[in-house]
Formats: C-alpha cells, sequence, structure tokens
C-alpha cells in the first residue's frame, strides 16, 4: 500500500508539471499534432516508469511510415495514456468523447494540443465530428488514433467495436494500423514490477478498395484481428512468466 501511495504522490507531481508545461506549449502552438505527439510522449515515458511498467515496443516502423493513417488500440484503463506514450504515432491526433474537455487543466490541454472531441450521445453529431476528422487530417497532416471499442474494457476482454474509425479510414481512402496491446488490467500495482505489456504496431491494412458499404465488414475483420493477436500475445507473456 505504501508503494502504491507513493507512486500515485509522485504521478500527481508529474501531471502538476505537465498541466504547467502542456499549457504553456498549447498556448504558443495550438492545434499542432507535433505539440500532441510531444505532450504523449512526455507522459507516457515517465508515467509508465513511475508505475512500474515494463513495456516492449514492437513495429516502432508503424508509428511512422504510414503517414497519414487511422491508427486503433484495444481500450483497457486510464493507465492506456503511460501505456500508449512509450511510442507515440508521429503527428497523431485522438479521437476522444466531448465530456473529456471539462476535465481540470488536462482538458484544456487536450483541445488545444489538436485532439478532437466527439459527443457520443448524439449520434447524428458523432457522425458529423467523424467527417470533419477526415479533413482535418489533410489540414493539419495527421494521423487520426482511435480505440473502437469506445470505453475502457477494464479486464473484461475486447469489447465490440464502434465503426467511425473505420468511417474514416473508407472515406479518406487511408490505411489501418492496428496496435494491439496485451492485457495488464489485473495487475497489482502495489507490487515494485506489476507486470510485463507488449505493445504491438502491425502492418498497415489497406482500404482503398473498400466503398461506404463495406464499413461493417472492415469494422468486423479488424475486430477479429485484434481478437487473435491479443490472445497471441497475452499466450507469450503468460508462457515466460
Amino acid at each position: 500500500m505504501i508503494l502504491l501511495a507513493l507512486r500515485y504522490l509522485i504521478c500527481t507531481l508529474m501531471m502538476l508539471i505537465f498541466f504547467i508545461y502542456g499549457m504553456i506549449l498549447v498556448l504558443i502552438f495550438p492545434f499542432n499534432p507535433r505539440v500532441c505527439q510531444h505532450l504523449g510522449a512526455f507522459i507516457g515515458q515517465l508515467g509508465s516508469r513511475i508505475m512500474g511498467l515494463e513495456v516492449e515496443v514492437r513495429g516502432k516502423e508503424h508509428f511512422k511510415e504510414h503517414h497519414p493513417c487511422v491508427y486503433i488500440s484495444n481500450h483497457q484503463t486510464n493507465y492506456d495514456l503511460f501505456v500508449i506514450g512509450r511510442q507515440q504515432p508521429y503527428r497523431g491526433v485522438s479521437v476522444g468523447k466531448r465530456s473529456l474537455v471539462w476535465i481540470p487543466f488536462f482538458g484544456i490541454i487536450y483541445w488545444l494540443a489538436g485532439n478532437i472531441l466527439i459527443n457520443r450521445s448524439n449520434k447524428k453529431s458523432a457522425w458529423k465530428t467523424m467527417e470533419e476528422a477526415g479533413n482535418i487530417m489533410e489540414k493539419r497532416n495527421a494521423s487520426i488514433y482511435v480505440m473502437p471499442e469506445g470505453t475502457r474494457s477494464k479486464g473484461k476482454g475486447l469489447a465490440k467495436f464502434k465503426k467511425g474509425a473505420f468511417s474514416i479510414a473508407i472515406a479518406t481512402k487511408k490505411p489501418i494500423v492496428p496496435i494491439v496491446i496485451s492485457s495488464y488490467a489485473h495487475f497489482d500495482f502495489k507490487k515494485i514490477r506489476p507486470g510485463k505489456i507488449i505493445m504491438q504496431a502491425y502492418p498497415p491494412i489497406e482500404t482503398k478498395d473498400f466503398t461506404a458499404d463495406d464499413v461493417s465488414k472492415l469494422t468486423e475483420q479488424c475486430h477479429q484481428f485484434f481478437v487473435r493477436n491479443l490472445a497471441k500475445l497475452d499466450q507469450e507473456i503468460a508462457s515466460t512468466h
């Protein structure tokens, strides 16, 4: 318990530094994807080490060479921020729920860093935002990062994918780069080393031959890809511990 409390205390101090540093950057360079990339790396590199996470990143070349593209990954806990930050996509901005903007300090930085806010409670508004995301990719020379489950799985397994990310990819004819993160929601952060996480980026899934009628097909194809590869990563880690 003492170790966990100490980690939370250090993380709190880190976040205070992040808020000050981040606010300065976003005010000088608003809506700049490079700022978003830099801040994500800042919090990921520090946060993962404070929490004792061993993160192995594989397929690093896929985090840049397919730009601009649509990155998708599974969503487990709030600690995803620390894990994903260990290897930020080049000029990547994320799509998050609009309520994030109301989180003190973090929300305004998240928005000014160029991330895209979506109102999930209003389907019409959500789809309009997804359409605008494609325009943002072109205007800002940005890649889009989406967690298509839409919410944290919290150790309950991979949830069904929502179609927004795949609609963007098909509409813009941009490739989809899958990033599968091994399961860690069961980790005990009271331990010095809670466990190992593998974050694997895979070769892109091309969308040039897909049409708007294929959104459901592509969504299911990618979901099955994640189911297979998440199981492989989890099995690999289990066999070495």
